[in-house]
Order: structure tokens, then sequence, then C-alpha cells
């Protein structure tokens, strides 16, 4: 049990860098391929949003 808990965490932590390298964009795009476009996911999609508009000024 203990070895399955270490692999998972590897793998969750593995999952959150690559996440973290994918740009704004990047990641609306995700958010729009697995869940339909601008559907679900509204506090990310606001968070994402808000980040985008700080980027451009």
């Amino acid at each position: 049990m203990e070895e399955r808990k270490k692999v998972r965490r590897e793998e969750a932590e593995e999952r959150q860098k690559k996440h973290e390298k994918l740009s704004v964009d990047e990641k609306i795009g995700k958010l729009d391929k697995n869940l339909g476009k601008g559907i679900g996911a509204r506090k990310e999609r606001a968070k994402l949003a808000k980040k985008k508009t700080e980027v451009k000024k």
C-alpha cells in the first residue's frame, strides 16, 4: 500500500510540473478540449483570464 501511494504521488508531481510549464492559452485550450469550449471550471478560467490580462500589461 505504501509503495502505491509513493508511485501515485510521484505521478501527480510529474503532471503538476507539466501543467506549470503550459502557457495561459495552452491551459485554457486544455480545459476547452477536456470539458468543452467555455464549459465548467469557472473559477480556474477566471484565474487564467486574470493572469492573461496581467501578462498583457
